[in-house]
């Protein structure tokens, strides 16, 4: 490997490095060897030479390798993206120091791309876009060195300025040309497949959305200020919106992930919750009163596997499904099935609600999947605390009021923050201790094994949180940072009651400004991701339209990149040795006389008092003039 290319590999290694520490997955500890030895790797190069140094360098490669080999034997998929990560960076540092001067660099690009490429989907945020941007400015380069440098040619300083400088235009045209194809070309950007179902994406870090609550992931998760939900009001006043709008339900817990509720759990698609019934295209169930608020709902996620609604929704009505179709299930709510040409349009509905006939007769079966938990997993605080709080109440208190108790205790004693961030607690024992803060789904899990190790039947609810008015004032809305988790507990009469033990001041703010610009700058960036990561047919088209409606800048800006190649088209059609001897006159502040040859000139200069340094370089470009012009 040619010494000219090794400092851009070198800068592309620390960037895949600072990758993988970015997504949080690998401990800080475990990279500091890669980062040692890819900085070392300048001084160790040279010790290639040396057989021991290559015997030793590769058995630690083996040692390391069959350590990750039984990690990811002993622990299965639990750190399958742990050592996947580890074992990359690992072959890019191998690769960095023991590629020879008459082998090929060819993994090592590949690899630095693969690891920027699929780091993508666990950072999407601020550190991640800093990092792109940087790789992409070196990756350019590195390839034109590679491909100068490929027959053994040795590139003097002054070419390699100019490479770096014509790097830029490059990667400028090869962003472009990127965009330009992700934009125009029709193609299903929500396909489902292996990597949108396993992989955890940034919208997927909220609860709201996700098909299980996942209480080990310490990743922070992304807030996008995307609208969720808009609700208008029909019939009522607005302030009667319904703040907990819920997706999905999780009853099955088993110390670490909650997952949703299934009919082979209770034995019944309705033996929790009153049944849904449909006519006409209207869904209701029984209530106990005439439906007093009416509501339209507007849905803007279209590829949602579930309806949100209210736990006091009685009557619904759809106003577009397109392709899909509504089924009561197992989930305590309306699940949406698409056909397989579905559009992922904005789904609206109107949404009536009132007080539910309460479920009559509910099993023991049923009760009892509701106060289960497993074996493992709980923390004996939990039990403790529990017994202390059920002790603080009368022996007649039902299970509202030890719902209440719970709840209250947890809003004044415990201390809300998302993921990621100092302080957070890093399993649900130690925000029971109170030695670590904790977000919705530590909350919402901590009330539920309180109330469950006293025998108050409960489950958790994941949805969103909607208490913003839309700038019209004519609506309430619910952003995608909105999406939340709490607690609904089944009274002794068979109703369900919603419970949030999260501090409601802490949800509301968390993700919003105030943080100065730094936090300005990390939400623009994370925005512009989700823009990538979201990008649907609705997205495309309004690219498509944008010439229409904007046709003065639009035609400004083709006309400004005509011009642009234009000029570069013709500066590049010039030799380039007449372009450096140029630049180089220009710095020694010299021109040609009339009927001047370079070599007279640089006789001239001579004798003149000119910097070394300059004068060195005039020299060096007159000579390539020369040897150009008569190879022309």
């Amino acid at each position: 490997m040619n010494d000219r290319l090794h400092p851009l590999l070198l800068l592309l290694t620390l960037l895949d490095l600072g990758f993988v520490h970015a997504t949080g997955t690998v401990g800080a500890w475990s990279l500091v060897p890669m980062w040692l030895l890819a900085l070392a790797s300048p001084r160790l190069r040279r010790l290639q030479r040396f057989s021991f140094y290559r015997h030793a360098w590769n058995g630690g490669v083996l040692v390391v390798f069959a350590l990750l080999v039984h990690h990811a034997t002993t622990t299965g998929l639990l750190h399958m993206l742990e050592d996947g990560l580890v074992l990359a960076v690992l072959c890019q540092v191998h690769l960095l120091n023991n590629v020879g001067e008459q082998q090929r660099p060819d993994l090592t690009f590949f690899n630095s791309f693969l690891i920027a490429f699929v780091t993508c989907f666990f950072v999407p945020d601020f550190w991640w876009s800093l990092l792109f941007v940087g790789h992409t400015l070196a990756f350019v380069p590195a390839l034109q060195v590679y491909a100068l440098t490929s027959r053994g040619r040795d590139l003097s300083s002054t070419v390699m300025r100019s490479v770096i400088r014509d790097s830029v235009p490059r990667t400028l045209v090869i962003s472009a040309a990127t965009a330009l194809v992700f934009v125009l070309w029709p193609r299903d950007f929500q396909r489902t497949g292996w990597l949108r179902n396993n992989l955890v994406l940034g919208q997927q870090l909220q609860v709201g959305l996700s098909e299980r609550i996942d209480l080990d992931r310490e990743t922070t998760p992304y807030l996008s200020d995307k609208i969720a939900l808009r609700i208008e009001m029909l019939k009522g006043n607005l302030s009667a919106v319904p703040t907990h709008w819920r997706a999905n339900v999780f009853s099955e817990f088993d110390g670490r992930t909650w997952f949703p509720q299934d009919v082979s759990h209770i034995g019944s698609r309705f033996a929790s919750d009153t049944p849904w019934g449909q006519s006409n295209g209207i869904w209701q169930r029984p209530a106990r009163g005439a439906p007093h608020t009416k509501m339209l709902v507007q849905q803007m996620d279209g590829q949602s596997k579930r309806l949100a609604t209210t736990l006091a929704a009685v009557r619904l009505t759809m106003r577009n499904l397109e392709g899909r179709m509504l089924s009561a299930n197992s989930y305590a709510g309306l699940a949406i099935i698409p056909s397989a040409d579905a559009p992922t349009n904005t789904l609206a509905y109107t949404v009536e609600i009132a007080q539910p006939q309460p479920t009559r007769n509910i099993s023991n079966r049923v009760r009892q999947h509701f106060v289960s938990l497993p074996e493992r997993g709980v923390p004996k605080m939990a039990y403790e605390l529990g017994l202390q709080l059920r002790r603080s109440l009368p022996k007649t208190a039902n299970h509202v009021a030890i719902a209440t108790r719970a709840c209250v205790w947890l809003q004044h004693n415990r201390r809300y923050q998302l993921p990621g961030k100092p302080g957070f607690a890093s399993n649900v024992g130690e925000f029971l201790l109170g030695t670590g803060t904790g977000h919705c789904e530590y909350f919402a899990t901590t009330l539920a094994l309180l109330l469950r190790t006293q025998g108050v039947p409960c489950r958790i609810v994941g949805g969103y949180l909607a208490h913003e008015r839309s700038e019209d004032q004519k609506a309430v809305i619910a952003r995608e940072r909105d999406a939340h988790a709490w607690v609904e507990v089944l009274g002794e009469d068979g109703t369900w009651h919603t419970f949030d033990a999260t501090p409601t001041a802490d949800v509301r703010s968390a993700g919003r400004g105030g943080a100065g610009f730094w936090q300005d700058t990390s939400s623009w960036l994370q925005s512009l991701w989700s823009g990538v990561t979201s990008f649907d047919s609705e997205s495309r088209q309004r690219w498509l339209n944008l010439p229409l409606r904007h046709p003065i800048a639009c035609g400004l800006a083709i006309a400004i990149a005509v011009v642009w190649l234009r000029r570069r088209r013709k500066s590049h059609s010039r030799v380039p040795a007449i372009t450096n001897f140029e630049q180089a006159l220009h710095r020694c502040k010299l021109a040609l006389l009339a009927g001047e040859t370079p070599r007279e000139l640089i006789a001239r200069a001579a004798t003149l008092n000119l910097e070394p340094e300059h004068l060195r370089a005039l020299e060096s470009s007159a000579a390539e003039h020369e040897r150009s012009r008569y190879r022309q």
